[in-house]
């Protein structure tokens, strides 16, 4: 009579196989999820900074046109990933892209890219004094 009380070399392979092929797929849908993660928070960040940036553009725009000042503009430079507005710092860590001048005593299209990673988040609008 034989003894069938354990395992041979082949049906222990075959088993380590399996586990093999079906820890390697999820470890790979592990690892595609949090990259959609990273990359839907990331989205969502730049979404966010760019709003944060068009609301201090459009109360500058705001302030300047309802006290008349006199210098109508509104110049931005991007230095190192740093975006400056009149030359004050309003956002960094970005790659930014935006319109050169705005000025406030007419209405004006404003443009703005925010890049990072690959990834890009898009503005345009127009300010504009309802009056």
């Amino acid at each position: 009579m034989k003894n069938e009380r354990g395992l041979t070399l082949v049906e222990l392979l075959a088993s380590l196989a399996i586990f093999g092929i079906i820890l390697a797929l999820i470890g790979s849908i592990l690892i595609t999820g949090i990259k959609t993660a990273n990359r839907n928070t990331l989205n969502q960040q730049m979404q966010q900074e760019a709003n944060y940036i068009t609301e201090v553009v459009r109360k500058e725009y705001l302030r300047k046109n309802d006290k008349n000042i006199m210098d109508n503009t509104i110049t931005f430079n991007v230095d190192n990933d740093v975006l400056k507005m009149n030359g004050t710092i309003i956002s960094r860590d970005y790659q930014y892209t935006v319109s050169n001048i705005v000025r406030t005593d007419n209405p004006t299209r404003f443009s703005l890219t925010i890049e990072k990673d690959g990834l890009h988040y898009n503005v345009n609008t127009t300010f504009s004094k309802l009056e």
